[in-house]
């Protein structure tokens, strides 16, 4: 299960994107603890587009 949905993401890197506030304003209004995930979340929307925010869930293999 992930802390953010890809929705969320979306909506916090649009609103970074569209708004004069930096990340650490767009962090605390989203109630967001870290503002290097928005950073991450803007750089990965701005060089894969929507489908750079998508959920990863890795493959575990236990043996």
């Amino acid at each position: 299960m992930t802390k953010y949905s890809k929705t969320l993401k979306i909506k916090v890197v649009q609103d970074y994107l569209t708004s004069p506030l930096g990340y650490k304003l767009i962090a605390r209004k989203y109630g967001i603890k870290s503002n290097s995930l928005v950073v991450s979340w803007v750089q990965r929307y701005k060089a894969f587009g929507p489908k750079g925010l998508d959920v990863l869930s890795p493959k575990k293999i236990f043996g």
